[in-house]
């Protein structure tokens, strides 16, 4: 996790004492140094605060090409990147650093905008083209890496963080149409809490020039059409490619010239994910769990038989209802917008002890949920679809209780072939708190959750979702986790008893009442 500040302007020079100011917000991203640069005219302006992870020595940002034509600012990560830097090496280009980071410099400079095509991380970024004029900027995939922009005055800001926004020049002033957004919980992706100030939306990139400014997609989801799709794969076929792939995403999420630790909780996603990081690692990995006052929240005894099992060191990190209470504005500060749950100040503290000892990169099992279909209403969804294929009565059942909820926050429940503008319009409604917004503070470690286009793709057919919500009962629920189970058997994550009773969720108690995100 680094800062990032650009400044352009067409009509006149930038501040260089806006551009310091902005990145002097970002110090809690990047603490391990910071730089900037501003062109020969002041019309640009990037700023670099760095949390070093790779090549620690040489990687200090903004970096630029051979004949200073390029310049590029990188929050994020590139995995592959040892790949890609030989490519570039055979196509004749001289790279200044062993950092990730260049590896986009150059891909630019080689495929222009279609450079993104060629990149698999978390990222975003901000590149100035003095050769065509412009201001290159782009958010990954699954927006796991912030981007904020504003157009003030005539020039564009750009920053990780509003506040860095906020200080380059950017005057506060609230959005009330996105606040009433919030408390149902459909905030756009592209909006943020305050008037002028948007986010570049996931899989999207802004090009600023002469002409104004675009935004563009450059990526999004492409299910096949059910009655177009035909697998001769068995459910087993599926279980190895999981395997597989599971393997492959956190193998290169340990990439890294500093140690990773990995949070834990006492849910199969995480435990998952440290049995997978603990079989590629020579030594232990460290692992941190918050452990609540309250018996019906905590996790802390799971947790415990995971590490042991796994080889893991343990960090249990109490907290209290005091605690979260002294802590949540700390958490809105650093979320800039509104939290939902006592989840996000909880994520705040344990990423928080993360860093206190000593941490920058933990794996999460962040994600998880949304690949596999973890919630309630996802399951719903799928009666949808097919429902020839279901119990009648267990159809007519959950779609009537669905009746009493709200059915843009709790789900896309749309069939098939419902019109393609209704569609993106309620999709791009489905933006919910990014939870790797809510680790951001004080220097915490970069959290790498399981999302990946790559692994999205591999298990966006119709038959493995079928293979996962293979028996769902009149709750939504799944009668039989036999799928689960199996799947994650391998990974040699849990003891085997009880690795497969039923595992609960960790939640940030508030009295006795529940809260309904999951933060495992």
């Amino acid at each position: 996790m680094c800062g990032i500040v650009a400044l352009f302007s067409n009509d006149e020079q930038i501040a260089e004492s806006s551009l310091k100011l902005g990145m002097d917000c970002l110090k809690h991203r990047g603490p391990d140094g910071k730089r900037f640069w501003i062109s020969p005219d002041h019309r640009v302006g990037l700023g670099h605060t760095r949390l070093s992870i790779i090549d620690l020595n040489h990687g200090e940002q903004p970096i630029a090409n051979e004949d200073q034509t390029l310049h590029i600012i990188v929050n994020g990560e590139f995995y592959d990147f040892e790949r890609i830097q030989g490519d570039l090496r055979r196509w004749g280009y001289k790279l200044k650093t062993n950092s990730d980071s260049e590896i986009a410099l150059h891909l630019y400079d080689e495929f222009g905008t279609q450079c993104l095509h060629h990149l698999r991380g978390e990222f975003a970024f901000v590149i100035w083209d003095e050769r065509n004029e412009l201001l290159f900027a782009a958010r990954d995939r699954f927006g796991i890496k912030p981007l904020y922009y504003s157009n003030y005055q005539n020039t564009l800001y750009i920053a990780s963080e509003i506040k860095a926004l906020l200080a380059a020049g950017v005057p506060a002033s609230w959005d009330y149409e996105a606040f009433w957004q919030s408390e149902w919980g459909i905030l756009a992706p592209d909006r943020t809490m305050f008037a002028n100030i948007y986010q570049v939306p996931p899989g999207h990139f802004l090009i600023a020039s002469l002409s104004g400014i675009k935004l563009q997609r450059y990526w999004d989801f492409d299910y096949p059409i059910i009655d177009n799709y035909s697998s001769q794969k068995t459910p087993s076929d599926y279980i190895e490619q999981l395997r597989y792939t599971l393997d492959e995403a956190v193998k290169l999420r340990l990439r890294a010239d500093v140690p990773v630790g990995c949070y834990l909780s006492g849910g199969i996603d995480s435990s998952t994910v440290l049995g997978i990081a603990a079989k590629c690692s020579s030594k232990p990995i460290q692992a941190f769990t918050l452990a609540f006052d309250h018996e019906a929240y905590d996790e802390e005894s799971l947790a415990r038989e995971t590490a042991a099992y796994t080889g893991a060191n343990l960090q249990i990190i109490p907290i209290n209802q005091s605690d979260l209470a002294e802590h949540f504005a700390d958490s809105i500060w650093n979320c800039e917008r509104l939290c939902i749950n006592g989840n996000t100040t909880a994520k705040y503290l344990l990423s928080k002890s993360a860093r206190d000892a000593g941490y920058k990169v933990v794996l999460t099992g962040e994600g998880s949920d949304e690949i596999f279909g973890g919630y309630v209403h996802f399951r719903q969804d799928m009666l949808l679809y097919n429902q020839e294929d279901q119990d009648e009565e267990t159809v007519k059942i959950l779609l009537e209780d669905l009746k009493l909820k709200n059915k843009v926050s709790m789900g896309l429940l749309l069939a098939e072939d419902s019109s393609n503008k209704l569609l993106n319009t309620i999709q791009r409604l489905l933006g919910f708190v990014p939870s790797w917004m809510q680790v951001s503070a004080e220097g915490y470690p970069r959290s790498i959750p399981l999302y990946s286009p790559e692994f999205i793709a591999k298990f966006s057919q119709k038959d493995v979702y079928r293979l996962f919500f293979n028996q769902i009962d009149v709750q939504g629920q799944l009668a039989n986790s036999w799928t689960t189970a199996r799947t994650f058997a391998w990974t040699a994550t849990t003891p085997r008893e009880p690795s497969w009773r039923r595992r609960w969720r960790w939640k940030a108690a508030r009295g006795t009442q529940k809260s309904a995100n999951r933060c495992s």
